[in-house]
């Protein structure tokens, strides 16, 4: 089973101010379940401040990784699209 889930991403103002951005974001979790993906969360909740990410966008320092990876167990948690409870 596949899920996909939001990537740790470095927030940037123009994510949200920049139209197509603000598209770009609010509408992938609709277009990857189009293609029979299961999706959970929002890409905007896993955008992160500068202070969480070392020598690039995407690698978060080591507190900043624990509290995602604690925001995507409770997505997965609350949402068992593959296994039955």
């Amino acid at each position: 089973c596949v899920i996909a889930v939001p990537t740790a991403l470095l927030f940037q103002e123009s994510y949200r101010s920049s139209s197509i951005e603000q598209h770009f974001y609010e509408s992938l979790p609709d277009r990857v379940r189009q293609l029979g993906i299961s999706y959970v969360g929002q890409p905007y909740d896993f955008m992160y401040p500068a202070n969480h990410f070392f020598d690039t966008d995407h690698h978060l320092l080591d507190w900043a990784r624990t509290i995602h990876t604690r925001k995507l167990i409770a997505l997965l948690e609350a949402s068992p699209m593959c296994w039955s409870k």
